[in-house]
């Protein structure tokens, strides 16, 4: 008789749960001591004597038991119309907690209001101090209750599927955004993103990286102004530093004003929230860089093309001619010259 032999693979751990994060003991067993528990949250089991009967969040620890937090939320003030204790607006069906953050964009960079996902974050922190989120929205379909006569359409709910820390405060992200928008005049978004998110990235010198994005608007966020001198007569130029008023709308292109002062009320045209959304895809590097690595660029007329064709200065170059409207057309009926490059170093 032939000798039968069979590999059995067994889970090491095994953990299921009830709609607010406590363990169902029955369905659950670990080979290790694991720490983490529901959402990913590490137990607490010191409080009391259930396995992940306590969840430490970001902000305060929940009752996995009660579905509750045991504090009272720190920005209830903002929020009258919601309880003080409760974990994700009593909707854990269908909804996630992300406990504290403010700052949400899905996956092609689109900011959802307060309202639209309020179930997923619902708390107002510091936008100097909290990273942003981004993540993909997805549609699923619930069917709906059996009930007698005709059958109800059924409803359509969006969930929250991967979330990805952007690794950026939401203000850094506005400024990148910002000056994105202002550079290219509102035009070639993609190309001043990428290029921004490059030189974030190459710093000021091969040799070493920014301290900070602050410094590289200092060092970086520069335009020559020509100065007459009255006396003799002649004209130089000057080169002046934007960065202290750029993002308060008093330097900078209209266009860099004009996105400034739409931080200051939230209320973005089309256009801005295209600069907002290629600044987030450039920093997650889900689309192409049309730059093709390029982390200078310069704008012209015809006469500034001659120029930065024949300089030796620049390497990597890539030229996009645009009309008086900014639409990409062939060089012989551009106006204006975008010119995305390196230097040599």
């Amino acid at each position: 008789m032939k000798d039968s032999r069979y590999l059995i693979r067994m889970p090491r751990d095994v953990s299921d749960f009830d709609p607010f994060g406590m363990l169902i003991q029955e369905r659950t067993f670990s080979a290790t001591a694991y720490r983490f528990g529901f959402n990913g949250q590490e137990k607490e089991n010191q409080i009391s004597d259930v396995d992940g009967g306590h969840l430490s969040f970001r902000y305060r620890i929940e009752d996995a038991r009660l579905g509750r937090f045991l504090s009272v939320d720190p920005l209830s003030a903002k929020y009258p119309g919601n309880s003080t204790y409760c974990f994700a607006e009593n909707r854990v069906i269908w909804a996630m907690e992300l406990e504290g953050l403010e700052a949400y964009y899905n996956s092609e960079g689109e900011k959802y209001s307060d309202a639209d996902v309020k179930t997923y974050l619902k708390k107002e922190v510091d936008k100097e101090n909290t990273n942003v989120l981004v993540f993909d929205l997805k549609q699923v379909e619930v069917a709906p209750a059996r009930t007698q006569g005709p059958q109800p359409d059924p409803q359509i709910k969006t969930v929250a599927g991967e979330v990805v820390d952007l690794q950026m405060t939401e203000n850094q992200l506005l400024n990148r955004a910002n000056w994105a928008y202002g550079e290219g005049g509102g035009q070639l978004l993609r190309h001043y993103a990428h290029a921004i998110k490059n030189l974030s990235e190459h710093g000021p010198s091969k040799y070493r990286g920014w301290n900070s994005e602050e410094e590289m608007y200092e060092r970086s966020m520069t335009h020559g102004v020509k100065v007459t001198d009255p006396e003799t007569k002649k004209t130089k130029t000057e080169i002046v530093n934007m960065y202290s008023g750029y993002f308060n709308g008093l330097d900078g292109s209209p266009f860099a004003k004009s996105f400034a002062n739409a931080r200051k009320t939230g209320e973005y045209t089309p256009k801005m929230e295209v600069a907002i959304a290629e600044t987030i895809k450039a920093k997650l590097g889900t689309s192409s860089d049309p730059t093709n690595g390029a982390w200078q660029w310069k704008g012209g007329g015809p006469a500034k093309r001659q120029y930065a064709s024949t300089t030796n200065n620049y390497t990597n170059k890539t030229f996009v001619p645009t009309d008086a409207s900014g639409n990409i057309v062939d060089e012989t009926k551009a106006v204006f010259f975008h010119l995305f490059h390196e230097l040599k170093e």
